[in-house]
């Protein structure tokens, strides 16, 4: 009888449901669907990416432990993973078998009998709805743990579905197992490689029970090593290079190595053996696939043989204990315990986290004020950062670190004129709380993409794409940092190779590891929450971070962290000023708009220059209300040539005034006028009088105007009122990065579930519908207004409202609001209007059907024209659910595509 995946998981416990749930971030996809139970679940976790990301996720005794199940796959017995484990204790191999099945991986079949082992797969496409034959015993978690904790070899078995057994690679160094490897030979040709292994003649109908046979042989080390030895000359040569380059080899290799002739003969089981690659092939040691030079690996040797070449183990090590995390465990002797002792007593436990916070703000001042301009591909370009860099004297790796930061929170975008400003955005950031700023910072690193510490820190903005490897090593490290006990200490080498243990399929050596480590540790350094020198701790706010949301809402050594906002500030004769921390939001906006920032800690310097002044009388400001802001928050007050400094500018600034009707310049003071005329640094404008008050200029860009005054050294302003110089509106902005922030409450990844979500998801499950609590908390948008009751009992059997009755809804900006949005829309039919962000930056709006939502794509009708779409949802800057009718307009992106053939059916 065959049982389903689905039924599999049917049989878990329910903690151990709720464990999958959580491991498995492809489960939220169910959160917005009718279809929410066993079969859309076993669905969802048998993709292949969703299988790889499962496998990844695994630490290095456990990836050892499927290998070794895929290799004996489909009757991997636990007598039979112990003898490719010696050494390991068999309690270790079943308590890692429990913890696979819990990541949906594999199927833990109690009282197993050799033969009856589960094969095949069925299901759409073999998108993984395995199937597998009942076991004795069932397939109930009770009766699994009961045959887990029993002890004995024979009680339990692993089988690996054939959705993991596709995706997840063999093992380094192991080519395919026999029964793949033999799976396409005829029984004369299993017949003569078994006589030639010295097997008891048997029957050529035998099938799947010669292959087992010969598998069996050859995984034997003393009978390999004797074929070997009895080998012919060349035969060894073969099997050694092919084991050099990990078991498989191409055949274009052995002809270039000299092993073979280019149309080399293979053993077809009749005569004898001529050649030594033909002798490797009727023993089984060597077998070739059917195929030519284009081939990608038509030779190689079974995994089976290479066991055996290792005297029996699968694998050099198997590391069933995890490495050292505490660096402090090391120290050895009275003298180095005391020193070790000495050094955690002096790491910090608190960090600087709201340096990071100044500095971003003073970086968010620099752009605005310089308008930096935007590469051609979009963002800022390397000279852009280094001058910034410069500007407020940080260093160039931690200012790009920051853009980064930005960028991804969308606090800085592209105006109208491709310049690199903050956004709107940007205002609401500075406005919270420095421990809510700091927050969105750390999770916006922890899922960001423009920072990748793989390729070097910043990446162009056209490679951005989500690397989630990246992310799931950057929160392993975090979580082993959190785990150390406050106060203690690790280093490079420890936490690097507690990273390739837990994510062996990440990571290639331990040279990586440590190189990725250190990056990381650097990145959190920048954000003050990780003490780096001599040894590595996790400060806060950064433990609270990773305990939990609503840290920032409590009052505790997180919070306390953040130093408090001041209100007062000492102005020098030199015309700086200094403030001792974090201004408070009025003064510190104040002193943007007439004071230029130089450094932002451990203490904010400001400068006043003519120039900065100039800006806030430009801005509206009056020389009197700049004082009175100096004298308001200076206890020590105003040094007399400041303040003088700032009459002097206020007195001369507007007695120029540009305009245009053409280009003209006016004045009240006619010598002042009479001077701009005679000045020899202006005589490309041809400036010529018209009056004693009034000059005309060549030209018809008042900005370029006011430029050239400005660097003579004048003081100029723009007419009040000039159509080209005073605008309606604040100017457009559109985003830098053209993706989501992929963020989530503190402590999870984008996609992972909350404890509180798998346990309702769970639920559901277990009813085979979303269950009232989860319908309850997945409504379709936060405050959507529902459709009138009237309209309710019109819409009669089919469910659905007239027209116009259709639920509305504030706009949704938020990535995943956007995405529950949609998903609802798909199941509901409902009408939603979105915009989207095309490749040059315009906002397109458009209503659409929605009927799927699938990875990274919306698949929808158009509202108007019936058109087919699939739109990436990195575009899709807004949606919101209406019933109104909408304009047809024209594609201009390549990213929202039209469908010539239809998705798979609503």
């Amino acid at each position: 009888m065959e049982v389903s995946l689905a039924e599999w998981l049917a049989g878990l416990e329910r903690c151990d449901l709720e464990t999958l749930l959580r491991r498995r971030p492809e489960a939220r996809s169910l959160l917005g669907t009718k279809r929410c139970d066993l079969p859309a679940l076993a669905e969802a976790i048998s993709r292949p990416e969703a299988v790889m990301a499962a496998a990844e996720s695994l630490d290095g005794f456990l990836l050892n432990l499927l290998h070794a199940a895929l290799l004996l796959n489909p009757d991997a017995s636990a007598s039979s993973l112990s003898a490719l484990a010696p050494g390991v204790d068999p309690q270790e191999l079943a308590a890692g078998a429990e913890e696979l099945s819990r990541w949906g991986l594999v199927f833990v079949i109690p009282n197993h009998v050799p033969g009856t082992g589960p094969t095949g797969l069925v299901g759409p496409q073999g998108n993984g709805s395995a199937a597998v034959r009942r076991a004795t015993g069932g397939g109930s978690r009770s009766a699994i743990r009961g045959a887990l904790n029993t002890g004995t070899s024979c009680n339990w078995s692993l089988y690996v579905p054939a959705c993991v057994a596709n995706v997840v690679s063999r093992p380094p160094g192991m080519g395919p197992p026999v029964r793949r490897a033999l799976a396409t030979h005829s029984p004369a040709l299993l017949a003569g490689i078994a006589a030639n292994l010295g097997l008891a003649a048997p029957r050529p109908s035998k099938g799947a029970g010669l292959v087992a046979e010969i598998a069996a042989a050859l995984v034997d080390p003393d009978r390999v090593a004797g074929l070997l030895a009895d080998a012919p000359s060349g035969s060894r040569e073969i099997v050694g290079m092919a084991r050099e380059v990990g078991g498989v080899l191409r055949w274009d290799e052995l002809v270039g190595g000299g092993l073979v002739r280019w149309h080399q003969s293979h053993w077809t089981g009749q005569g004898a053996a001529l050649s030594p690659l033909e002798w490797l092939e009727s023993r089984g040691l060597l077998v070739t696939q059917s195929g030519t030079i284009f081939d990608g690996t038509p030779v190689a040797v079974p995994a089976e043989v290479e066991i055996a070449l290792r005297g029996g183990r699968m694998f050099e090590s198997w590391p069933p204990a995890q490495p050292p995390r505490v660096a402090a465990a090391r120290a050895s002797g009275p003298r180095a315990k005391t020193v070790a002792a000495a050094a955690l007593a002096a790491q910090p436990v608190v960090g600087d986290p709201g340096k990071s916070v100044a500095d971003l703000e003073a970086l968010l001042d620099l752009w605005a004020q310089t308008e930096s301009p935007s590469l051609q591909k979009g963002g800022l370009g390397v000279r852009e950062l280094r001058r910034a860099a410069k500007a407020i004297s940080l260093p160039e790796g931690y200012v790009a670190f920051l853009y980064a930061l930005a960028v991804e929170s969308r606090l800085l975008a592209h105006d109208d004129r491709r310049r690199v400003v903050p956004s709107p955005a940007a205002a609401a950031w500075a406005a919270k709380p420095p421990a809510l700023r700091w927050a969105e910072l750390f999770e916006t690193y922890l899922g960001g993409m423009l920072w990748a510490e793989t390729l070097g820190g910043l990446v162009d903005i056209d490679k951005v794409e989500h690397r989630a490897y990246l992310v799931r090593l950057r929160r392993s490290l975090l979580s082993e940092l959190a785990a150390l006990p406050t106060g203690a200490t690790t280093d490079v080498d420890l936490l690097g190779r507690r990273l390739l243990w837990r994510h062996p399929l990440l990571i290639h050596c331990e040279d990586c590891a440590r190189t990725l480590t250190s990056q990381v540790a650097q990145a959190l350094g920048w954000l003050g929450t990780l003490a780096v020198a001599p040894l590595m701790s996790l400060l806060e706010p950064a433990r609270s971070a990773v305990a939990g949301p609503g840290w920032t809402d409590r009052v505790g050594p997180a919070t306390a962290a953040f130093a408090p906002a001041v209100s007062e500030i000492t102005v020098g004769a030199d015309l700086s000023i200094i403030v001792l921390g974090p201004p408070v939001p009025a003064l510190g906006a104040a002193l943007a708009r007439f004071a230029d920032l130089q450094a932002s800690s451990p203490a904010r310097m400001y400068r006043l220059s003519e120039a900065s002044l100039r800006r806030a009388l430009d801005a509206g400001m009056k020389g009197s209300q700049i004082t009175e802001v100096l004298v308001a928050h200076a206890p020590r007050g105003v040094p007399q040539n400041v303040a003088y400094l700032i009459d002097e500018v206020a007195n001369r600034h507007g007695h120029l005034v540009v305009g245009q009707a053409g280009l003209y310049v006016r004045s009240h003071d006619p010598a002042l006028l009479a001077g701009v005329i005679a000045d020899r640094r202006l005589t490309s404008f041809v400036p010529r009088l018209v009056a004693p008050t009034v000059a005309l200029l060549d030209g018809g860009d008042p900005a370029k105007a006011l430029a050239a005054l400005r660097s003579a050294g004048y003081l100029p302003v723009a007419e009040a009122g000039g159509a080209a110089l005073t605008a309606s509106k604040a100017p457009a902005v559109s985003p830098i990065l053209v993706r989501p922030t992929r963020s989530g409450p503190a402590g999870t990844s984008w996609a992972d579930l909350a404890p509180n979500e798998a346990e309702a998801l769970a639920e559901a499950l277990a009813h085979g519908s979303r269950g009232p609590a989860a319908a309850a908390r997945e409504g379709p948008v936060p405050k959507m207004t529902q459709p009138r009751p009237a309209a309710v009992a019109m819409a009669g059997a089919t469910g659905r409202a007239p027209a116009g009755d259709e639920p509305q809804g504030p706009t949704c900006t938020n990535p995943d609001d956007v995405r529950r949005l949609l998903e609802w829309a798909a199941n509901e039919e409902a009408v939603v209007e979105i915009a989207y962000v095309t490749s040059r930056g315009r906002t397109s709006m458009r209503k659409v059907e929605p009927y799927a939502v699938l990875g990274a794509r919306l698949y929808a009708t158009c509202h108007l024209t019936g058109a087919e779409l699939a739109i990436q949802l990195a575009r899709v800057a807004s949606a919101r659910a209406t019933g109104d009718a909408v304009d047809d307009e024209e594609d201009e992106d390549e990213d929202l595509i039209l469908l010539l053939t239809p998705l798979p059916s609503r």
